[in-house]
């Protein structure tokens, strides 16, 4: 579809070159890169099931807990391998080298010694894996340039693991939403923020924070204001809040706003998830789904946890939603256009692991978007 589309755009671009003696008064037609703005959001999926977890701390007794702790660092570190996913995933952003990326469930992996059991503060240190540093040498490798400097902290939890052996230690998982920015784009302020409202598992101090981190930047001389958000996935009345709190921010401006994430919510209620209130609040407050004319599903979620199943993508709820400047027409997207694409779906995306098993490069497939500007 994007190629075609292109095809018919460079026929149309010469076409009118022709009839207007290809700029006689010097000046040359730009319709072109300039007048393109390109956009991702991906949920790279930390690689294991948390709310395995977090969904049972209240109820199982500690040495259990350290078990399913271990566990999950297990499948993380060793199994979901993201030093292969990352390749998936810089492959992605390298086929459409995307201005901005809005990426989600970005880990930093640390371990410490034992000091607590489940209740005290986040204190270890020793970095196992650090999804942002390797993903960054894998679009390096490939020759691409992206800032990594436009993030929000989120949830940053520490628990006690036990492999029932000699493995003791505590491991502490911290997640980061992070803006990529095209290194040839202007990146003029930027704000990151959490949720006031977020889920709190019930052993405190423990919270799983949520929030968005915004940039204002420039393409070709034109101003847009960029958005990356992750809300929240097990409590629909904490994601309806985030949402409505997101609104509130992002009030009328000079420039479009783009918003990029995983907003855990669909257009359907029948679309295979069972809430549509934070798409509706999104879309209520003007913003187009540049999806809804995309041929295809758009389905972005979710593969097996542990990604070695044959393809079980069912939702949508990854979107790229576009809102035009209410206060200034200075720049104008086209909210019509359909040129919107979905990456890591397919089985060739799949990387394999020493062991020769595929894997997904991330529970959630990618959505993109080309977006026409006047």
């Amino acid at each position: 579809m994007r190629l075609r589309l292109r095809i018919f755009l460079l026929l149309c671009l010469l076409f009118v070159s022709l009839l207007v003696g290809c700029g006689s008064d010097g000046e040359e037609d730009t319709l072109g890169e300039e007048d393109t703005l390109t956009v991702m959001t991906y949920n790279v999926y930390v690689g294991g099931n948390l709310e395995a977890v977090f969904g049972q701390l209240g109820v199982l007794p500690p040495d259990q807990i350290a078990r399913a702790a271990h566990a999950i660092y297990d499948q993380v570190v060793n199994k979901a391998k993201f030093s292969l996913r990352a390749e998936a995933i810089a492959d992605a952003i390298a086929t459409d080298e995307p201005h901005f990326v809005g990426l989600q469930e970005m880990a930093l992996i640390r371990t410490g010694e034992p000091d607590f059991f489940p209740g005290g503060p986040p204190n270890a240190t020793t970095i196992v894996l650090d999804f942002r540093e390797v993903l960054k040498a894998e679009l390096a490798s490939q020759g691409l340039n992206y800032s990594f400097d436009y993030e929000i902290q989120n949830a940053d939890v520490e628990l006690p693991m036990d492999d029932g052996g000699s493995f003791f230690k505590d491991g502490r998982l911290t997640l980061f939403d992070v803006l990529l920015v095209r290194d040839d784009v202007d990146v003029s302020n930027h704000d990151a923020w959490n949720y006031s409202v977020f889920l709190q598992p019930p052993i405190a101090p423990l919270e799983v924070k949520r929030g968005y981190v915004t940039v204002e930047a420039s393409v070709a001389g034109r101003t847009y204001r960029v958005v990356n958000t992750h809300m929240e996935a097990a409590v629909p009345q904490i994601r309806n809040a985030q949402a409505a709190e997101l609104m509130a921010y992002l009030v009328a401006g000079d420039a479009p706003t783009i918003l990029l994430g995983d907003f855990n919510s669909a257009p359907d209620i029948e679309a295979g998830i069972d809430d549509h209130d934070t798409y509706l609040t999104v879309t209520g407050a003007g913003f187009v789904d540049m999806w809804k004319g995309a041929p295809g599903t758009g389905f972005t979620c979710c593969q097996d946890p542990d990604l070695t199943g044959e393809g079980s993508l069912s939702k949508r709820i990854d979107f790229v939603f576009v809102r035009n400047a209410l206060d200034s027409g200075a720049t104008f997207i086209d909210t019509d256009a359909d040129d919107a694409f979905i990456v890591g779906d397919r089985p060739s995306d799949r990387v394999t692991r020493n062991d020769g098993t595929l894997l997904w490069p991330s529970d959630h497939a990618g959505v993109g978007a080309v977006l026409y500007v006047d």
